[in-house]
Parts: structure tokens; C-alpha cells; sequence
């Protein structure tokens, strides 16, 4: 179960700025610290400066301003989150679902992929299993490391090296 003593940071990357309010409002009151963006270029600015327990992309975000001309896609901040921190919870959402793009993003390393028309509720549901995703993956990391460091510990104590015998 996630931790609700503390807050959870999120970052909301949608270049639809009333989809992100609303999204915004939504996570305020279920008690997340949220943070907006609109384009690749502002998510991954913000991905650098801090870090996300939770991050919900759109798929379709416009290039930002200087950028070459092309139209960016949220895999991108997907790749980017998942290589800032390997156990992100990372949520594709679009306007425009499809088997292809709900396969890229999962690809990519979305946990969860939402069509903008999913119900509230439903959406409270999905983030909070990406959230417990998050968590185990942390948990089972910190395990194998516990793990592997039992293991070197009992090879320098009980090793070939402190066996002594005749023959």
C-alpha cells in the first residue's frame, strides 16, 4: 500500500491546457504535489531538476518553440522518466487510442495507458496500481541488492579461502 503521509509528486504532461487543469484538479484533491508541462522540451527540464513518483503523459504534444519542426511524441518523455529513475510510474494517456500507440507506450514504459474519455474513478484506480507498481519494483530492487550483498558477505566468511585442512 502506498504511503499516504506523504505527498506524491507528479508531473502532468499535456499540451491541452484544459485536459491539464482538469487533471491537476484531480490530483490536488487526492493529495498529490502536481506539476505541469506542456511540451517534451518543459517535461524533460523538469524530469532533470527533481524527481516523480508518478508521471502522465499525453501521447501527442506539440514541438516546442526553437525546436526543429516536427510533431514530438510522449514516448519521449516516457524514455526520458523511465531513464531518470528505472521504476517510474509512467502514465500514457490520449486523446486518440489505439492498439499501436497503447503497444509503443508500453513498449516504452508507460505502466498504464488511460484514453482521455476514462471516467475519474477509473482513473483513480489506474494510478493508484501504477503507484503500488512503483513500490514493489523499489521494494523487490532493495531486496536483490539486500540479497546480493548477504551473499558476498557469506562468501568472504565461509569462502574456500578460510578452509584449512590435511591431507
Amino acid at each position: 500500500m502506498i504511503d499516504v503521509t506523504t505527498r506524491v509528486r507528479t508531473l502532468v504532461v499535456d499540451d491541452n491546457r484544459a485536459h491539464r487543469e482538469a487533471m491537476m484538479m484531480t490530483l490536488e484533491k487526492l493529495g498529490h504535489a502536481a506539476q505541469e508541462a506542456s511540451t517534451v522540451a518543459d517535461a524533460r527540464d523538469l524530469l532533470l531538476e527533481q524527481e516523480f513518483d508518478l508521471v502522465i503523459v499525453d501521447m501527442e504534444l506539440p514541438r516546442a518553440r526553437g525546436e526543429p519542426a516536427r510533431q514530438e511524441h510522449g514516448l519521449e518523455v516516457i524514455q526520458h522518466a523511465r531513464r531518470r529513475d528505472p521504476d517510474a510510474a509512467v502514465l500514457a494517456i490520449t486523446g486518440y487510442a489505439s492498439i499501436e500507440n497503447a503497444v509503443q507506450a508500453m513498449q516504452a514504459g508507460a505502466s498504464e495507458y488511460i484514453n482521455k474519455g476514462t471516467s475519474l474513478d477509473e482513473i483513480r484506480v489506474r494510478l493508484q496500481r501504477a503507484l503500488e507498481s512503483r513500490a514493489l519494483r523499489r521494494e523487490l530492487r532493495q531486496i536483490k541488492a539486500d540479497n546480493l550483498l548477504l551473499i558476498r558477505q557469506a562468501q568472504r566468511a565461509y569462502g574456500f579461502a578460510g578452509i584449512i585442512g590435511r591431507s
